[in-house]
């Protein structure tokens, strides 16, 4: 079982999901900012540092974590480690590993194809 990290951005009561590109894995979902564990490196730094290389902020406060959670992706089982940070303002500037981004409210998540169980590990974290 491989480890990651997602991590929501909310801003002004709205969260942010990125689009993956075609370079990645499950591409053409949407998803909050993800990333795969490096050996045994602590998740909160993973988090931070996912954050700021695929949206360029660096002016986000962590505002909660939440248990980790399996999750069946990509043909293999992931233990995700849930975080929500607040960010400053809404700009954002993607990374080549997404195409897009959208700041939506809780309830229109699942109006997105997202990669598996994305709304359900964001209400773990509210």
């Amino acid at each position: 079982m491989r480890g990651a990290v997602t991590s929501f951005l909310r801003c002004s009561g709205r969260f942010l999901i990125l689009r993956r590109s075609d370079m990645v894995d499950m591409p053409g979902l949407w998803a909050g900012v993800s990333g795969g564990l490096e050996g045994c490196e602590e998740p909160l730094h993973r988090a931070r540092t996912e954050i700021l290389e695929e949206t360029g902020k660096e002016d986000v406060r962590l505002a909660g974590r939440a248990d980790p959670c399996t999750v069946e992706a990509g043909g293999g089982t992931w233990l995700i480690h849930p975080f929500l940070f607040e960010a400053a303002g809404t700009g954002v500037r993607l990374n080549w590993e997404n195409d897009e981004y959208r700041w939506v409210r809780r309830e229109e998540i699942n109006s997105y194809e997202t990669v598996p169980r994305l709304a359900e590990i964001l209400g773990t974290l509210l």
